[in-house]
């Protein structure tokens, strides 16, 4: 059914010998990371081992990528379910002994490493959690061979070609290395147990199967490299026929992806890259798709802008989309330009008229034309509330995990330019932070906390507190890419006691719950307010001043920080 040729003529050619003719680069360059996960349809935690792989796959975007591998008794379809498995993806299952694991596991650069403060070295096969720490490691290392592919689908007759070329900037062990390359599809729609726990009985036959390993171009422990010294290229070219179905699922040309990589003998994967092909004689109608980006819009939201995702579902080479945002049922239209190849998506930002946020908002975003032309597509749409209230001071409490520098606190405006940045962390360290920030008055803002990798920030959290010290907003789990807390600096400043002469009035509690103001003198009338934190007028009084201290009943007032106003005196009181 399948078959590959490989080109003959293999070349090693010192630098200094028409290196032009090369596209690998021959800079030293750091790892990039394999991540390859053994898991199966009747795996309930499978779902859960997605999350954190394309946690990964998206915070090391181009860096990292997913072999997911259908495998062992998990894998095996009951009777009309479908059948994932492939036999390069048995032989894998077997060599690792990765059924011998909890699933899901699974291998990253096939190589054992040593996390910090650990005597021991971990097993090559490792369970979801720790997967994030392991590509840390491997992420700071110099890779010893550079490579660089380009994938070609020709439609009617189905066939991929590939060209890699790699260039070793360092010494390797073995005198002989291997390369390998396989296919990977994504977006196969179909059951998986667990799925459920995240939405519902019905998605267990709806679940988007991401990154499957379907075929092996090169042989399964790959293509042999004889010359692995420093300074020396090599090229491979390969002609693969990709196949209408494998087991009965379509494999559609337009969801595949090429992946490369070097190994020293069947584990240690010294690097990797990956190519999406560009396609010829395959053809699909103008038309895009949309999707929320990493960061999402969460409850609360009020930038000027909403990012989102775009999928070019079409052969064509997309340069020009107009959009209809509707917020709160406000349309305007937007532009954009750029370059989305075929088949590919891209993160994009629309940039919108500054609008009033209402307690509940809605918005929809909608292409309108793509290219110039009318399309289909299916809007994008949500809701979310207001900004929180605060003051135009703010006073943040900072707790940083242990991976301190993947960590970022900032506050932005409503267009997304930075205000303020916390740091001074230091990476091993988990580091607390206390600082008082002074915003403009009645302006909304974003307290954005973000984490490089995607793992959250564990243990981590912040709290928000109005300049009287009173908390707005916290937040003591983490998760993911990070939080935005959106608020609007609307209420007064109160730092403190105001007032003509504190020789003669002051104002304080008593015991039974009752406000008192205080004075040596009171000529005529005087009045009393009392204000929430937020300028509700709570209570209101007017009395005649006799020179002894006025009472008034807080009883019935929650506990809380109050202002309370006598004439031009003002003070805070806390019950």
């Amino acid at each position: 059914m399948t078959k590959f040729f490989v080109a003959l003529l293999f070349l090693t050619i010192l630098v200094t010998n028409n290196a032009k003719a090369y596209e690998v680069s021959t800079e030293i360059q750091k790892k990039n990371i394999l991540l390859e996960v053994f898991t199966g349809i009747h795996c309930g935690n499978c779902p859960d081992g997605d999350r954190v792989a394309n946690n990964l796959f998206l915070a090391r975007a181009g860096k990292l990528f997913i072999l997911d591998i259908h495998s062992g008794h998990y894998a095996v379809p009951n009777s009309g379910e479908p059948d994932y498995r492939i036999a390069e993806g048995e032989a894998l299952d077997l060599e690792f002994k990765a059924n011998d694991y909890g699933y899901p596991c699974g291998m990253l650069n096939r190589k054992a490493v040593t996390f910090a403060g650990e005597p021991f070295e971990q097993p090559v096969i490792l369970g979801r959690s720790s997967w994030t720490k392991a590509a840390r490691i491997i992420a700071g290392e110099d890779a010893p061979v550079n490579l660089w592919l380009k994938a070609d689908f020709e439609g009617s007759t189905r066939k991929l070609t590939v060209d890699v070329e790699g260039y070793y900037t360092g010494a390797v062990a073995a005198s002989e290395n291997f390369l390998n390359v396989v296919l990977t599809q994504d977006n196969i729609v179909g059951f998986q147990s667990g799925a459920s726990i995240q939405s519902g009985a019905s998605i267990q036959s709806e679940y988007n199967h991401r990154h499957m390993f379907k075929a092996s171009i090169t042989p399964l422990w790959g293509d042999t490299i004889r010359n692995t010294a420093v300074n020396t290229y090599f090229t491979r070219h390969y002609e693969y026929i990709v196949p209408e179905s494998v087991n009965n699922i379509p494999l559609k040309a337009e969801d595949i992806d090429v992946v490369a990589f070097v190994t020293a003998g069947k584990g240690d994967v010294l690097n990797v890259a990956d190519a999406k092909p560009s396609y010829l004689n395959y053809t699909k109608p103008l038309n895009i798709s949309l999707s929320q980006a990493k960061e999402g819009i969460a409850q609360r939201y009020a930038f000027n802008f909403f990012n989102i995702v775009v999928k070019n579902e079409s052969h064509y080479l997309i340069n020009a989309i107009n959009f209809d945002v509707n917020v709160n049922n406000s349309v305007q239209n937007v532009s954009w330009t750029g370059e989305i190849p075929s088949y590919q998506e891209k993160e994009i930002r629309l940039p919108i008229k500054e609008y009033t946020p209402l307690d509940e908002n809605t918005y929809s975003i909608k292409a309108a034309s793509v290219n110039g032309n009318a399309v289909a597509a299916a809007a994008l749409s949500g809701s979310f509330l207001k900004p929180l209230e605060t003051t135009p001071t703010i006073i943040s409490e900072i707790k940083t995990d242990i991976y301190s520098n993947d960590n970022h606190f900032v506050i932005k405006d409503r267009d997304g330019n930075l205000v303020k940045e916390f740091g001074g962390f230091t990476n091993g360290l988990i580091t607390t932070v206390k600082d008082t920030t002074k915003l403009e008055a009645g302006r909304i803002y974003c307290f954005e906390v973000s984490d490089d990798w995607g793992d959250g920030i564990s243990n981590g959290s912040y709290k928000l507190r109005r300049g009287d010290g009173s908390l707005f907003a916290q937040n003591i789990d983490i998760q993911t890419f990070g939080f935005r807390e959106f608020f609007i600096a609307s209420q007064p400043d109160i730092t403190g006691i105001l007032q003509q002469n504190l020789s003669e009035t002051r104002i304080y509690v008593d015991g039974r719950k009752n406000i008192v103001v205080s004075a040596a003198e009171f000529g005529g009338e005087i009045s009393v307010a009392v204000y929430s934190a937020a300028g509700q007028c709570l209570i209101s009084q007017r009395f005649t001043g006799t020179g002894k201290p006025v009472s008034i009943s807080a009883a019935h007032l929650p506990r809380g920080v109050y202002i309370v106003v006598s004439g031009n005196y003002r003070t805070k009181i806390i019950l």
